[in-house]
């Protein structure tokens, strides 16, 4: 049988988007594990984003995301967005599971706790949303779930403390947002981000952690999939760089690739600092990036999305700004070419370290305890420019008699689910 049709499915999630139980309610989230900085006083997290898993097994990303957390050994692992595909050749509901399940695998066998944010892929899945898409991941011990705002579309919002070394007192914090998805009509495309809801949920949650904290802001990095327009922020125009819509850029006198000590470091990188043509920026501004201006709290962001993009700097209000390479994924081949014609190799993770004693009671030098860099694919695999997953020549396909009794049986869960039924 061939794919089944996604127009009814679009149908069924319209209708179930018209169920206004889910608005503003709040995840619940799991048992999560205690996460602090360890007893050098360092915290590591890994940030792998744009994997687009399917239901096919993508051997070569399974290798690489295990070794890497092996040598690299992070403390928590953040997926960043477009984790999966969103669409499957056979039944949704196991597609999307069979691709969180393998997607997770390296980073369950080595029980290292993980998050995520959704993309604008993860969005698409349809008929199985992302509350259910929820449950998945948070069926795994090592899970921490979003804990934050939510909606019906809106599902990776949260917070997540880290303590200090001596597991005492709560003193980094990791906001997820969930930043949309892209719509596109013949008239145009429009890029979300996040939305005026979700600020405000930030905004309280900060008043919340500050008050907590005696009075004083606690120091923060986020992680969202869509990165919004104050991403310029880190480029001039020029018109020998790299085009980005209608106009071309070079990164700022003074901005690179990593961020090493507080301070733009190209030794961070094998990749030229560029903003290449598949860096899509939000086309909607509610103020993100303005709110965290004025909370003072977060020192520094990363996004995913763009693919074959790879770099970190720091704007003018002193927040690392930062954007990670596709791991790569379904029929995703992450290349550019650089000024001398030659094609490079662009799919790899980011590393990100705090420093416990860097971190300081003031606002203004907390940066100072970030240091970030990349780690790519083609440290471990040497010919993977030439490779790239593919999808099996056989698949166990369903009729369409089992394929509705699948998806209608997960909708059942979808439904207990929002409802609060055991």
């Amino acid at each position: 049988m061939k794919k089944s049709n996604r127009i009814p499915a679009l149908i069924l999630t319209l209708i179930m988007t018209f169920n206004v139980l889910c608005v503003g309610a709040y995840a619940k989230g799991n048992n999560q594990p205690t996460l602090k900085f360890d007893e050098n006083g360092n915290f590591r997290i890994m940030h792998i984003t744009d994997t687009h898993f399917t239901d096919f097994p993508f051997t070569e990303m399974i290798d690489f995301i295990g070794e890497a957390i092996d040598d690299y050994e992070p403390d928590l692992v953040v997926f960043g967005g477009d984790n999966i595909k969103g669409w499957f050749d056979t039944s949704v509901q196991l597609g999307t599971k069979a691709a969180i399940d393998q997607l997770v695998a390296p980073v369950v066998e080595r029980n290292v706790p993980f998050t995520f944010v959704y993309g604008n892929h993860d969005w698409e899945t349809y008929l199985c949303p992302k509350l259910l898409q929820n449950s998945y991941y948070g069926a795994y011990d090592n899970c921490i779930l979003p804990n934050g705002y939510s909606s019906i579309l809106r599902r990776s919002n949260g917070n997540i403390l880290i303590k200090d070394s001596k597991g005492e007192n709560d003193i980094f914090n990791i906001w997820l947002f969930d930043s949309g998805t892209k719509i596109k009509s013949d008239k145009k495309t429009t890029i979300q981000c996040v939305n005026s809801a979700e600020i405000k949920w930030y905004e309280k949650k900060c008043a919340e952690l500050k008050e907590a904290n005696g009075g004083k802001v606690i120091p923060s990095i986020a992680f969202q999939h869509l990165g919004f327009e104050e991403v310029r922020k880190l480029f001039v125009e020029d018109e020998n760089g790299f085009k980005s819509g209608d106009k071309t850029y070079v990164l700022k006198s003074g901005f690179t690739d990593g961020i090493k000590d507080g301070v733009a470091g190209v030794e961070n990188t094998k990749m030229t600092s560029h903003l290449s043509k598949s860096c899509e920026l939000s086309t909607e501004n509610d103020g993100q990036y303005d709110a965290f201006v004025r909370q003072g709290d977060v020192i520094g962001m990363f996004f995913g999305h763009t693919h074959a993009n790879d770099f970190c700097g720091i704007t003018e209000d002193n927040i690392a700004l930062g954007v990670t390479l596709s791991a790569g994924g379904f029929n995703i081949l992450s290349r550019y070419t650089d000024a001398e014609g030659n094609q490079v190799e662009a799919r790899g993770l980011r590393i990100i370290d705090i420093n416990e004693d860097a971190l300081t009671d003031g606002d203004d030098n907390n940066l100072e305890a970030l240091s970030t860099f990349s780690v790519y694919l083609s440290d471990y695999f040497e010919d993977s420019i030439e490779q790239y997953p593919k999808k099996f020549s056989e698949h166990d396909w369903h009729s369409f008699f089992e394929w509705f009794e699948i998806e209608f049986t997960y909708l059942g869960e979808y439904f207990k689910l929002i409802l609060n039924i055991d």
